[in-house]
Formats: structure tokens, sequence, C-alpha cells
């Protein structure tokens, strides 16, 4: 596949497949291939904030295919006081993975449910009632049929073998299950977890070309990219280069990267652990609670005795109306992203004692002033990272938007666009009238339902805020890609966890 992408992008990027760019149907599934002998499957579901999604995964030798999750709503959290419900809540979950796997192969597939940000801010004793009556459920009907299930006498059709397989991951768990997804589907490592030099970062250097330009199957003659058999990486000749991840949902967002001193070099050849890397998890600055958290703050800056009839909110789409606090106050969108930016700023840094004169001046490039009072170290600047979920989506919503209403590409650096890039189409794309973002445009970005659509502008602003001021990223650099799939798969930590689990199983 060809695929008409900007040689800017793909000069950081050259070990990634093109399908990287590449954007699939949402309702498309990247078809599980026919059963083969030595076959492996394994189910995850990542139980978070907003919905549950299961994932099938097949390993074959040295390569895993996945197929798309499917969603339920609304987040497993929501049944903290109705646990006897999250069984059936998660039935459509199974029937479809179920549906994926060759009947000979469940029972000996075995089936994760990890709960993420959602279920981590409820205290440990709901934690607790939740994940024992789930359980008990599943441990009921362990040794059932497919056909059991089909009738609907049993639950899952799947392996159950211990409530290991149930479970909250930590923040940190999370973060370096999807370094270890980015980093094999971007061909940095193998199914066996170890770096691999099946990239060539220097592909595209001295290219020299305007606008786009069509790039063939980048890395397609650098072998299968899980290193064949094993996934083994071959003699090193230079160190590799390990991406980064970020991903940001509801209600937390992670960073993972390799700071230099924890860099492998040439010959050290070792799975990749966590300890190979930085990794942070920062609860309660998903974009759903950082909506809640400016909205609080807004309030907090309106005087009591104001007469307006209500409180400007720049951080909305023109003329958008929120009612927001236990006196339900109402809010006017003005779409006015440099005061966004400044409300956001104020929110985060105020009273962390950071400079952020030094941040817009480029002394901490790198650094940043962190997110919730902790500082990484510095960022080294080779390091590239993919950024996923919401970081994906609410910037490809402000692309298709603009685009649909301004008719043409306001990003042509798109996936790689610079911080720059996104507040300066930001301002086109915020003070456009609510009523027409709804009205025109309203169904026209497959990943932006009804309820997510309204905060689009906010979180662009957000995402551009903590990358420059937060993590320190060159607000004129082209360090992050931002991608929903990679080679047909979709880029979520649940394929690290797969990963580590089918590794590990060995």
């Amino acid at each position: 596949r060809a695929l008409l992408v900007s040689l800017l992008a793909l000069a950081s990027f050259a070990c990634m497949p093109p399908s990287a760019f590449a954007k699939d149907s949402p309702d498309s599934i990247y078809d599980l291939p026919k059963p083969r002998e030595g076959s492996k499957y394994v189910v995850v579901a990542d139980l978070g904030s907003t919905g549950s999604r299961g994932f099938v995964y097949e390993l074959n030798g040295g390569e895993i295919v996945g197929s798309k999750g499917l969603k339920v709503k609304p987040g497993v959290s929501k049944f903290n006081h109705k646990p006897n419900d999250i069984a059936e809540y998660l039935r459509p979950l199974f029937a479809h993975a179920a549906s994926l796997i060759p009947e000979p192969y469940h029972h000996k597939t075995k089936i994760y449910l990890k709960a993420t940000a959602g279920v981590r801010l409820l205290p440990i004793e709901e934690q607790t009632v939740m994940f024992d009556t789930l359980h008990a459920a599943l441990e009921s009907d362990k040794n059932g049929t497919y056909a059991e299930f089909l009738a609907g006498d049993i639950l899952c059709p799947f392996v159950w073998e211990s409530k290991d397989q149930l479970g909250t991951i930590s923040g940190d768990e999370e973060g370096f299950f999807a370094a270890l997804s980015v980093n094999y589907l971007g061909n940095r490592m193998g199914t066996d977890l170890k770096p691999t030099d099946n990239c060539v970062p220097d592909l595209y250097d001295g290219a020299e070309a305007e606008g786009g330009s069509e790039v063939g199957e980048v890395g397609a003659d650098q072998g299968d990219g899980a290193g064949g058999e094993g996934g083994g990486a071959g003699e090193h000749a230079q160190e590799v280069s390990v991406l980064g991840a970020m991903d940001l949902g509801g209600s937390s967002t992670q960073i993972v990267y390799q700071p230099k001193d924890k860099q492998k070099g040439a010959g050290e050849v070792t799975p990749l652990s966590m300890p190979d890397f930085f990794v942070h998890s920062y609860l309660s600055y998903g974009v759903d609670k950082a909506k809640e958290r400016l909205w609080d703050t807004l309030l907090a800056k309106s005087t009591e005795d104001s007469t307006d009839d209500h409180i400007s909110n720049p951080c909305d789409f023109v003329g958008r109306p929120e009612v927001w606090g236990s006196d339900a106050r109402s809010m006017m969108g003005t779409g006015d992203v440099a005061a966004c930016q400044r409300v956001i700023k104020e929110m985060l840094f105020d009273g962390s004692g950071c400079d952020l004169g030094a941040v817009e001046s480029g002394d901490l490039t790198g650094l940043g002033c962190g997110l919730d009072g902790v500082r990484h170290p510095p960022i080294d600047t080779s390091t590239q990272f993919i950024a996923m979920s919401v970081y994906f989506f609410a910037l490809d919503a402000l692309k298709v938007i603009v685009e649909a209403h301004e008719g043409a590409n306001p990003l042509p650096s798109w996936p790689s666009p610079t911080v720059t890039e996104v507040l300066e189409v930001a301002e086109r794309f915020c003070t456009i009238e609510w009523t027409t973002v709804k009205g025109k445009y309203g169904d026209i970005h497959d990943w932006s339902y009804p309820e997510q659509l309204p905060h689009r502008c906010f979180e662009s602003v957000f995402i551009a805020t903590i990358l420059q001021y937060g993590f320190g990223f060159d607000p004129n650099g082209r360090d992050v890609m931002y991608a929903l799939s990679i080679d047909g798969m979709e880029v979520e930590w649940t394929l690290g966890y797969a990963l580590q689990a089918l590794y590990q199983s060995r």
C-alpha cells in the first residue's frame, strides 16, 4: 500500500509501517487469520473509565495479530453499587471474542479482565466487592462448553484459572504495556519483548520535498517486524531506538519512555521490562477530570455578586451553553484559545514553582514543569513518541472538522503536527459556532460520540498545553505521532498486556 504523506513526518518515524497513517473504518474488523498449527490466542478486556473494550490476539511464531475492540458502555466503575450486573454487562465482549476464535481453541484461551483509571479512583473496598462478585460468576462457569454459552447457560467459554486474571492494573503498568504495544507495532521489538534493529532511523535523511510524496512500504524489506520465529533481535551494530508512548483517557494520562541512562547499547539484547523505562500515570489528569477541574476553576474565578447571566468559558465552542456546579451555574463558550490556555496553565501550574517563561524560552525543553508535582527525567532529543487514545481522537476531530469547514487540510503534516500548528488550527476550530459544529459537522468524525464532540475544543488546547508545558516538548518539533492503528492493529495498551502474557506462558 502506498500512502500520500509528508516526508517531514516520515523522517522521524521511518521505521513505521505506512498503515500507521491510515484511518480504519470504525465498523471494520481486522479479521484474524484462519487457525494455523501452533497458534495461541488470548483475550484482553480493557475495563476503562468511559467503557469496556474486548480484544482478541493470536500469536503464531514471531507474529501477533489482533481484532478491533468491541466497546460496551458505560465504564465498569459505574457498577460499583450494583456489582451483580457486571457479568451481563460484559457478556457482549465474551460473545465478540468467541466469534473470532475457532471453537477448538476456546478451552485453551485465557481471558484477562483488567480495569484502569476509572476503577482506580474507587475505594479499595468497592473494587474488591466488584471483582469478587465477577470472579464467582466466572468460576462457576469455567468448565462450560461453547454450546452452553450460545444457549446463555454460562457466562464465558474461555479458560478461567484464577482471580489473577481479573483486577485493576496500576497506572504505571498501563503505561508500560502501552510502550510494549507501540514498540512491537513500530518494528522496534519482537514478540519475545527484545528490542530489534529492524528499523533504519535515517532512511529519509536528506530527503527534500514540498507537500506530500508517494511513499511505499516503509520497512517492508526489513524482515517481518517481529523478527521471524520467536521475534528475536539480530546482532546489533548500533543502539536500539525504543519508542516512547503517551496515552490519554478520561481519568488519567500516562507517559513512558527510555531516559538516556536507560537506553541499551549494542549487544544488550534482553527483553524489555518496566525498569527499562521512566513511566508515570497522572491520575485525575485525563480529559474528563481535567475538564471538570477547568469548570471548577472558572466558577471560582467568577465573582459571587456578578450580574452576568452566565460565566464565559474560553475553552468551549462559541455559543455552547453548559451548566455546572452545585448551584447550577450557567457557562457560555467563547472559543478564545489564548485565554483558554492561560486558564489551563493556571489550573495546572500555579503553586508549582515552575518558571513557565523558561519553558517558553526553550530552557526547559525535554523537562517542562511536570504534572501533579512530578518531574520526569530529561526526554532525549532522539526519542520519538506514539500518542494514542484521546490524543488521537481529539486532534483528528480538530483536523476533520476544520477541513470540512474551510475546504482545505489544516494540518498537512499530520500525523505529526507541531504543538504550534495544533494551537493555530485550534484558534479556528474553537471559534466555529457551536450550532454549526453540532448541526453541520456533528456526525462527520468517526470517533466523536455526541457526548464527546462538545469537548474537542478544550481537549485540543489541553493536549497542546501539557505537551509543551507539562512534558517539555519543543512546540516546533515533530517528536510525536498521533495514531489510532498501525498495520491494521489498534494502538492500545491491551496489545502490550497480551504480548507479556503470551511471552510468560511459553
